[in-house]
């Protein structure tokens, strides 16, 4: 019965590792390129070996001093062992896959449009870079504005006949109640832009570090037996870093890629409209400033809060799951 559990476990081991080849098999693959360019593998088998070793020092340390508790140890080990690597190839393989999915959604024009690339981080830089030098651009224009208008709050009309009387009319006080509300916009644009900046530089991180260091690293803490469910933490945790931040920024492109500026603008037909009075010709589109900020807001406030709670709720199911299965 032992040798069946044992002989099935590293069978099931071997179709999964087979499975992850052939996931990873595509020419020019960037998901696997980021795992199996590196010397991950060969500290993932190192680990492996060495917990074999310890199995079978425990196993023979066990037959030479008669102890029946380090023998059943060392046998409910292997088998332990063979779920571990089974555990181990499925996640990465379905982390590979799932990758590999999403890119072939983040490659297609038809949804994507200007954002269309073979790499879901890509794509979401784009998106980000798109939306925060849109919001540059705008305080750019509206400090060079406000500058302007407090110029021009400064002329005045002196009216009088020198030493007998005199007065002062004030021609453009009014730019300088403008140039204040145009100040306004950009204190609130500046935290928004930045943001954006600070979310990428964090996709990055994740791109850098995901399938090269902390994937790997998993991977042996799942093999030793001492680790294993800190191990089950940790390959739940960079299966949602690697396949759901990301896909929420990419679909997040592809929503504001195919949005039409004209068919959310807004008409004011009053004698001072929202551009004129409030934040200034900066841009040719009636309310386009009104547009940029409204894009702006959604990802820079609610959708990392969005992605946070996607990507705990994923990682507590997926290592609950992974708990679940015998070790």
């Amino acid at each position: 019965m032992e040798r069946g559990k044992i002989a099935l476990a590293l069978l099931l081991a071997l179709c999964s590792a087979s499975a992850a080849a052939y996931v990873g098999d595509g020419e020019g693959d960037a998901c696997f390129a980021d795992f199996a360019d590196n010397d991950a593998t060969v500290w993932i088998g190192m680990a492996f070996m060495l917990t074999v070793g310890l199995v079978a020092l425990a196993h023979m340390f066990g037959n030479a001093s008669d102890n029946e508790q380090m023998k059943v140890w060392a046998k409910d080990e292997v088998f332990s062992l063979g779920v571990a690597a089974v555990v181990v190839v499925a996640v990465v393989a379905f982390t590979i896959g799932s990758c590999e999915v999403l890119s072939a959604i983040t490659n297609d024009a038809a949804i994507m449009g200007e954002y269309a690339t073979s790499s879901p981080f890509i794509s979401s830089y784009r998106y980000l870079d798109d939306l925060s030098t849109s919001g540059i651009g705008s305080v750019e224009t509206l400090v060079k504005q406000s500058l302007q208008k407090q110029l021009d709050a400064t002329a005045f009309l002196y009216i009088g006949v020198p030493t007998l009387k005199s007065t002062g009319v004030p021609l453009r006080a009014s730019r300088k109640a403008l140039s204040a509300h145009q100040e306004m916009v950009m204190d609130i644009m500046l935290p928004l832009v930045v943001s954006l900046h600070a979310q990428k530089y964090a996709l990055q991180l994740i791109e850098i570090v995901g399938m090269s260091v902390l994937l790997p690293f998993a991977v042996i803490m799942r093999i030793v037996p001492f680790t294993r469910n800190a191990g089950n933490f940790m390959l739940a945790g960079v299966f949602c870093l690697y396949v759901f931040v990301p896909a929420t920024y990419a679909l997040g492109g592809a929503a504001w890629n195919n949005m039409d500026p004209e068919g959310v603008l807004v008409s004011y037909p009053q004698v001072f409209s929202f551009q004129d009075r409030a934040l200034g010709e900066a841009c040719t589109l009636e309310n386009c400033q009104l547009y940029k900020i409204s894009s702006m807001i959604p990802q820079a406030i609610f959708m990392p809060n969005l992605a946070l709670v996607i990507f705990m709720s994923g990682t507590m199911a997926l290592s609950r799951a992974l708990a679940a299965l015998p070790t």
